[in-house]
C-alpha cells in the first residue's frame, strides 16, 4: 500500500503537466465546499475529497491527484507558500471506503487558504464534495486528570434502583416491561468509539473481530501510522486529561450482563470499533475520515486495507460529534447514508454544547436517530443539544438533579465505599451508571463510573432498538427497517413530564411500549 501511494505521489506532477487549463471556481461549485467545519481562526491540512460515480478521478487516484495539483496551481498557493514557507505541495494518503480520497498538505494552511483551495479543487465538475478533514470528539465529559469519578466496587452488592434511567416512572426508559419479551439476543450493536477494555459485566468476545480504525499515530498512541485488528482501548489520556474509558461506558449502557448493573440488551452483542484515542492540539480524538471508514465498514461494508467485517451490524451507535451541518454530500452524510441504505440503524449523540443540533455531526445526518440528554427529573439536561434535528430524548444525567425534585441525594439510601458514602460523592444519584476502569493511562481494574453526557443517551437507544430487533427476530417477523425503526420510536415515545425548555425530539424513549408495538403489528 505504502508503495502504490508513493509511485502515486511521483506520477502526479509529471502527469499534471499534460492537463489543459481547468476552469475558474464558480458559483455553483462554491456548493460543494463544506465550510461549516472550518473555524475563524483554524489550521487545516487534511482534505476529504469525493468524486462523481463513473468518473475517471473515482476510478483513478493518480488522474485524481493530477487534477488537484492543478488546482493547487490556480489557487496560487503553490508558488506562495505561508508566511515564506516552501510552496503548497499535495500528498495523497489513502482512498476512504466508498470512493473519496484522503490528502494533505505539506504544511497547514489558515482559514482563508483553506477555503482558497477546496473552492478550486470544486471548480472540477466531477468533484460532488471537499471538506476539510476534521477532529471530532466525544460527546461525554472527559475526566480531568487527577479527577476522582464515582467508582463501584465489584465486591460491593448490585443496588439497581441507583438505575434511575432504566426504572424510575417519571423519567426512565420502562426497560422492565420490554424485559419481559426479550433481551437483544442475535442482534450485533456496533459502537464507534474509543474502544473498549475488558470488564467482568460485558461480554467482550466480540472484541477481537472489532477493528482500530485510526491511522494517526499520534492519536492511536502507535509508533507509526497504520491500523491494527481488535477493538480494545488501551488508554487516551492527554496532558490535562485522564483515559475516560468512554467506549466502555457506552457498551455497558447497552448490554452489562447483570452481575452488578444491568445492561439494557443484555444478549446483544457489543462490536467495538476504535476511532477516537489521545487528543490533537487540544480540538478532538478522531478524524472524520476515520469514522467515515468505521461506519462502512460496521455495516458492512469493504474498506480498502481492512479484512472484511465477519459481524455486520444491525445498529451502529456514535457518540461523539464535530461542528458542521451534515449533508448528503460529506463524509458524515455519505457513511451514514450507506449504512442506513444496507439495513443498518444508526443512533447519535445529538451533542453537549447547550446550542441546536443542526450544526452538529453526525447528528444532523439525513436518516439517523439523534438523541437528546434529559436528567432525573425528565428535563432537558442543561448542557444537551435541542433543535428539529433530534428524534427522541433519553436519560443523560446531570449533576444535580434540578430544581424542585423529590429525588435527590437526600432521598437515596447509602451506598458505603469504605468511609465514603453516596450521598457525598458529586454526580450521583443524577448521572449514569455504567462499566469503566480504574486506570488513568492504561487499562487496570474493572469498575463502575458515573457520568453525563449525551454519549450516555444514544445507546439507551442503540439498546432498545437491539431488543426491538430481537423480538421481531424470535417472534419469526421480517425486521423493521431503520426508517421503521424510527417511527416506532418515535410514536411510542412517553410524553415529558415537563415541558423542554428546548425542542428534543417526540419525547422519552420508553422500551415498553416499543417492544409492545412491534410484537401487536
Amino acid at each position: 500500500m505504502k508503495l502504490r501511494i508513493a509511485l502515486i505521489n511521483r506520477l502526479i506532477l509529471a502527469f499534471a503537466l499534460g492537463l489543459p487549463a481547468a476552469q475558474a471556481t464558480t458559483t455553483s461549485s462554491m456548493t460543494k465546499v463544506n465550510l461549516a467545519s472550518l473555524a475563524p481562526h483554524g489550521h487545516y491540512s487534511r482534505f476529504i475529497v469525493s468524486y462523481r460515480n463513473g468518473s475517471a478521478e473515482e476510478s483513478s487516484p493518480m488522474l485524481a491527484m493530477a487534477h488537484l495539483h492543478a488546482a493547487v496551481a490556480r489557487s496560487s498557493l503553490g508558488s506562495l507558500g505561508a508566511n515564506n514557507a516552501s510552496p503548497l505541495k499535495l500528498i495523497y494518503r489513502r482512498r476512504l471506503a466508498i470512493g473519496a480520497d484522503l490528502v494533505s498538505t505539506s504544511h497547514s494552511l489558515s482559514t482563508n487558504a483553506a477555503t482558497t483551495l477546496m473552492r478550486h479543487i470544486a471548480a472540477d465538475p466531477d468533484v460532488t464534495y471537499v471538506e476539510p478533514d476534521t477532529l471530532a470528539e466525544l460527546s461525554s465529559y472527559a475526566p480531568k486528570a487527577g479527577a476522582q469519578p464515582f467508582l463501584r466496587q465489584p465486591s460491593e452488592p448490585m443496588l439497581f434502583y441507583l438505575q434511575w434511567n432504566l426504572t424510575n416512572p417519571r423519567s426512565g426508559i420502562n426497560v422492565e416491561k420490554a424485559w419481559t419479551k426479550t433481551d437483544g439476543k442475535g442482534i450485533v450493536v456496533a459502537v464507534i468509539d474509543d474502544g473498549i477494555t475488558r470488564h467482568f459485566d460485558l461480554d467482550t468476545r466480540l472484541a477481537d473481530d472489532g477493528y482500530d480504525f485510526i491511522t494517526d499515530h499520534k492519536i492511536s498512541g502507535r509508533a507509526t501510522d497504520g491500523r491494527i485488528a481488535g477493538g480494545w482501548d488501551p488508554g487516551s489520556w492527554s496532558p490535562g486529561y485522564d483515559s475516560s474509558w468512554h467506549g466502555t461506558g457506552v457498551a455497558g449502557i447497552i448490554a452489562e450482563q447483570g452481575i452488578l448493573l444491568a445492561g439494557i440488551a443484555p444478549k446483544a452483542r457489543v462490536l467495538p470499533l476504535r476511532v477516537c484515542g489521545h487528543r490533537s492540539q487540544d480540538s478532538g480524538s478522531c478524524w472524520a475520515s476515520d469514522i467515515h471508514d468505521a461506519i462502512i465498514w460496521a455495516a458492512g461494508g469493504h474498506v480498502p486495507g481492512v479484512p472484511d467485517n465477519t459481524h455486520p451490524a444491525q445498529v451502529i451507535n456514535i457518540s461523539l460529534r464535530a461542528h458542521s451541518h451534515c449533508t448528503l454530500h460529506s463524509t458524515y452524510g455519505e457513511a451514514t447514508a450507506w449504512a442506513i441504505s444496507h439495513g443498518a440503524t444508526v443512533v447519535v449523540a445529538a451533542g453537549n454544547d447547550n446550542a441546536d443540533a443542526n450544526n452538529s455531526t453526525p447528528a444532523s445526518c439525513v436518516g439517523v436517530i439523534s438523541v437528546a440528554a434529559t436528567n432525573i427529573r425528565g428535563q432537558r439536561a442543561p448542557y444537551s443539544n435541542y433543535g428539529n434535528s433530534v428524534t427522541i430524548a433519553a436519560p443523560g444525567g446531570s449533576r444535580s438533579p434540578g430544581p424542585g425534585s423529590t429525588q435527590g441525594p437526600t432521598k437515596v439510601p447509602y451506598l458505603f465505599l469504605g468511609k465514603r458514602n453516596l450521598q457525598s460523592l458529586p454526580c450521583t444519584p443524577s448521572c449514569i451508571l455504567s462499566a469503566s476502569n480504574s486506570g488513568k493511562t492504561k487499562p487496570e481494574q474493572a469498575f463502575y463510573a458515573a457520568q453525563k453526557g449525551t454519549s450516555l443517551s444514544a445507546p439507551h437507544v442503540s439498546g432498545v432498538v437491539a431488543l426491538i430487533l430481537s423480538a421481531e427476530k424470535a417472534a419469526g417477523k421480517p425486521l423493521s427497517t431503520p426508517e421503521q425503526i424510527k417511527t416506532i420510536l418515535t410514536e411510542t415515545a412517553r410524553p415529558f413530564p415537563v415541558t423542554p425548555d428546548k425542542p428534543i425530539g417526540a419525547g422519552i424513549l420508553d422500551a415498553g411500549a416499543a417492544v409492545d408495538r412491534v410484537l401487536k403489528q
